[in-house]
């Protein structure tokens, strides 16, 4: 008895794997509308985001300069450097500096207001792109704290940030030395 038996020849199948051009196509074309509707509002949050911040950011330096108004027993003063903001927000958009008011160095006069001689600077900080200080309330675009913790010659006010989508923050100084944002 022959065992062997000839080897049966499968016909070719064609393969089932894979995906065809109008799939990819398809796939592509969907993925391609998502993204025109997500970039967007990605870009519009980001830019948001970037805003809260900043303005976090400033609420925190105003903080941290009364504190050391309190800890060094010397006036701290804040300079706001306001921008136009209409019809957008410039690049750069304005800043702000934060220095101890001790008369330190040639020329120095405490507590002036005004930073002369080599009065140390505790922050100067240039807003970030996007985002710009448009409108500041206190007389003279500065203010600060005494060593009580109390605004600088009772100079109360607010400042105010704001965006390229016309989205703002106003952090408010109040005559007591609160801050609220």
């Amino acid at each position: 008895m022959d065992t062997t038996r000839p080897i049966k020849s499968e016909k070719m199948k064609p393969s089932t794997e894979g995906f065809t051009l109008i799939e990819v196509m398809i796939v592509l074309t969907i993925i391609g509308i998502i993204a025109a509707i997500a970039v967007p509002n990605f870009l519009t949050w980001a830019e948001n985001n970037r805003l809260r911040a900043a303005s976090q950011e400033l609420l925190s330096d105003m903080q941290h300069a009364k504190s050391e108004a309190i800890k060094r027993n010397r006036n701290v003063v804040i300079v706001f450097a306001p921008v136009g903001c209409a019809p957008t927000v410039p690049t750069p958009g304005g800043g702000y500096t934060i220095f101890v008011d001790d008369g330190s160095g040639a020329g120095g006069v405490a507590r002036n207001n005004v930073q002369d001689g080599t009065e140390p600077v505790l922050r100067q900080v240039a807003m970030r792109q996007g985002s710009g200080i448009c409108a500041v309330t206190v007389a003279g675009n500065t203010t600060g704290f005494i060593p009580t913790g109390r605004p600088i010659a009772l100079n109360s006010g607010s400042v105010t940030l704001q965006n390229g989508n016309g989205r703002s923050y106003t952090l408010t100084l109040g005559i007591a030395g609160n801050l609220t944002l």
